[in-house]
């Protein structure tokens, strides 16, 4: 269970490397979700900076993030001079930028390019054509913060979102948030006068349905300082609106706290940098600045550190034993330190009829052309066992598998019942496609694949009268475990068999 557990959280949060920085691209785009259509500026990954170069080696997220009222595009460089280098792709709609914007359009304005962007990536001839990863955020600054809500209350593809100063829309952006279900990071100012935190963003706060949602509140912060600092009709109608409100802190340092936040969030959530999701939490529970408010701040995932190494569990290759650099010689998302049998694994146990039913060795053993008598039977193995063309006496009444990983680590224990795992072989382990069974119980009737955590996989009846079977298996998901299990007609399990699948 501890390898199980560890090997699970490796795949699906493994640490990345330091990350590229890249250089920004920049395209105008008309985006169609076969039914809307919309223009946008999209800011890219690139390796030289200009407009239609090239997209950079990979593929990379989505942020569509939406302008405020009489607010153009270009008012928000900073969001794109940030994200772009990390790794993300900024989409920007143009819509809606009049002195008589339509809300509810813009909510469609952006979900038809976040639609949009995602098919480019199957497009044939498109630039961005094998470029863009299936995750996407939506946010936006004051109406374009309303319109996110309104967009994210009807769009069940998105991964997560943020907002800036997000202002009251016509549809209700307060009434929509009770239709998000997805993670929320509403970041706000204390001295916005232009959309005041207690008849805006709380509001939408409170009435977001996800219970993964934080409220972020900058002390100082102003409405249009969301803004590069060009937004000449933000700044003209603030001055008029706020008199007595203040003092606001400084352009560079509302950037700064807004940067804090949103790039181990988006970091996270669209790129699953397990990492960041410490670094956000930690910042948020520890810095200064702001206040906050979360009904879960860790969203359900373990952020203790077990082992004190600075490393939360969720991310910690190995969370019970205290190892800061994480060093994974093999690569397999078990921290060496957890595999320290595994440097020698020279002793092998050749076991032939005849001998003591009871085996053990301190790294493997391997069983070949054996009979095991009647009884019970135990091997004890510190590395692994395996079982070829091995079979049980008819009275025998289980066999007992323990595999002790490392010297200071409880075994595992497992019963299984006689007759049957001995005659059957499963290969190969791990498999990408085709899956091979070989000397097939005449009893078998099923045979199912599912995640560790239920979900079915993949599922077939077997023909009792093949001994041995095979299939193309095709399973759409990343690296992940298997538990193969195979079944009479009854519905009694003959087999149950871990398997690591490969993309």
């Amino acid at each position: 269970m501890k390898l199980l557990k560890l090997l699970l959280l490796s795949l699906l949060f493994a640490p990345t490397a330091l990350a590229q920085t890249f250089s920004i691209g920049n395209t105008s785009l008309t985006l169609s979700d076969g039914t809307n259509s919309v223009s946008t500026q999209i800011y890219y990954p690139a390796n030289t900076t200009g407009t239609n170069v090239s997209v950079a080696a990979g593929t990379f997220p989505v942020v569509i993030f939406g302008h405020g009222f009489s607010i153009a595009y270009s008012s928000y460089s900073q969001v794109w001079e940030t994200l772009v280098p990390e790794g993300f792709i900024v989409v920007l709609p143009t819509t809606q930028s009049g002195l008589s914007p339509n809300h509810a359009q813009f909510g469609v304005d952006l979900n038809t390019a976040a639609y949009g962007m995602q098919n480019q990536n199957t497009l044939s001839g498109s630039l961005f054509e094998g470029k863009v990863a299936p995750f996407t955020a939506i946010g936006g600054h004051s109406m374009g913060g309303g319109a996110a809500f309104l967009a994210a209350a009807a769009n069940t593809t998105l991964t997560c979102m943020f907002t800036f100063a997000a202002a009251e829309t016509n549809p209700s952006a307060i009434a929509a948030a009770a239709n998000i279900n997805i993670p929320n990071l509403v970041i706000s100012g204390t001295e916005d006068c232009v959309a005041p935190t207690n008849t805006h963003q709380i509001p939408m706060y409170n009435a977001t349905a996800s219970s993964c949602k934080v409220y972020y509140e900058i002390e100082g912060a102003s409405h249009c300082q969301f803004t590069n600092g060009n937004a000449t009709n933000c700044y003209l109608g603030e001055g008029f609106s706020c008199f007595g409100w203040g003092p606001f802190i400084s352009l560079s340092e509302q950037h700064s706290m807004v940067n804090n936040a949103i790039l181990p969030w988006l970091r996270f959530w669209l790129k699953n940098e397990c990492v960041q999701w410490s670094a956000f939490n930690n910042y948020i529970a520890n810095a200064n600045g702001f206040i906050y408010q979360s009904p879960d701040l860790s969203c359900g995932y373990d952020i203790s550190d077990l082992d004190n190494d600075g490393i939360v569990a969720m991310c910690d290759n190995c969370p019970d034993t205290a190892n800061p650099l994480q060093e994974d010689s093999d690569q397999n998302g078990i921290g060496d330190v957890c595999e320290a049998c595994l440097a020698d694994i020279s002793v092998v146990a050749d076991i032939s009829a005849g001998q003591s039913t009871d085996y053990s060795a301190t790294n493997s053993i391997v069983v070949q052309n054996h009979i095991f008598p009647n009884g019970s039977s135990q091997m004890q193995a510190g590395n692994f066992i395996q079982l070829e063309n091995t079979f049980w006496a008819e009275s025998a009444s289980f066999f007992e598998a323990v595999i002790a990983p490392c010297s200071n680590k409880t075994a595992a224990f497992s019963q299984i019942p006689a007759m049957d795992l001995a005659i059957t072989k499963v290969y190969p382990n791990p498999f990408s496609n085709n899956l091979f069974v070989e000397n097939l119980s005449p009893e078998a009737s099923v045979i199912r694949l599912t995640s560790i955590t239920g979900q079915l996989v993949f599922q077939q009846s077997i023909n009792s009268e093949e001994a041995n079977s095979s299939w193309n298996i095709n399973v759409d998901c990343p690296q992940s475990v298997l538990l193969l299990t195979i079944f009479k007609a009854n519905g009694e399990i003959i087999m149950k068999k871990l398997l690591v699948h490969l993309p």
